[in-house]
């Protein structure tokens, strides 16, 4: 059975990840601006397709980890998870700088509730329950 935290982690993160698709939709009319009018990516012929497809992969990406972690007990899912976050931190300084309103609010949770579901990853239940193996199934009985 699943520890607390864990479960709490679950919980969290799918608000984060959902907080983080409505916000990739909210802002898809800017984000799609912003490349049109850089040279490189308009070389590369990025548009609305190039948006729309790395906003989906984003979020399965973040599905996978999340599935990995909270109910497979993947420790390396939930490094990738951590250093994903970590990331994503690092972006929240820039938003607060060139967003308001709804998408910066967004941000601001989105980067709030994906800490707080990492930080329950360390408790001591969750760390034991992810450094556990699985059950083993049925011993075979040898036929003597």
């Amino acid at each position: 059975m699943r520890p607390k935290s864990i479960i709490l982690f679950e919980r969290l993160f799918l608000i984060s990840i959902m907080l983080t698709a409505v916000s990739a939709y909210l802002s898809y009319g800017q984000t799609l601006a912003q490349i049109e009018t850089n040279a490189d990516f308009k070389a590369l012929g990025w548009g609305g397709a190039a948006v729309t497809i790395t906003s989906i992969l984003y979020v399965g990406l973040l599905l996978l980890l999340y599935y990995l972690t909270a109910h497979r007990a993947s420790v390396i899912a939930k490094w990738i998870l951590v250093l994903v976050t970590v990331l994503s931190m690092t972006t929240l300084p820039g938003a607060i700088a060139v967003q308001s309103g709804v998408p910066l609010i967004l941000a601001v949770l989105t980067n709030l509730s994906a800490l707080a579901a990492i930080i329950l990853l360390f408790l001591p239940d969750a760390r034991a329950w992810l450094g556990s193996k699985p059950e083993p199934g049925p011993k075979d009985v040898d036929a003597e």
